[in-house]
């Protein structure tokens, strides 16, 4: 099982997810499945900013892990 998980905080540059390929290029990399998990501009601590603290309810990423598991069975 492979698997990466990508934890980050929202951008208000909505091309900063598209030039920002490190976990997508290391998950490739390893031949495995990568899924990103954004916290919201309410859950930033500075919103915009892609450097900034975040917060991510338990609940959702316990899910994205459930998920991400979920695809890398065999």
């Amino acid at each position: 099982w492979k698997g990466v998980l990508e934890l980050a905080c929202s951008s208000s540059d909505t091309s900063w997810r598209n030039t920002d390929p490190h976990f997508s290029v290391l998950s490739r990399a390893m031949n495995a499945h990568h899924q990103r998990l954004r916290a919201s501009a309410e859950e930033t601590e500075r919103a915009g900013d892609h450097m900034s603290d975040f917060t991510l309810p338990p609940k959702s990423v316990f899910q994205a892990i459930d998920n991400l598991l979920g695809e890398t069975r065999y």
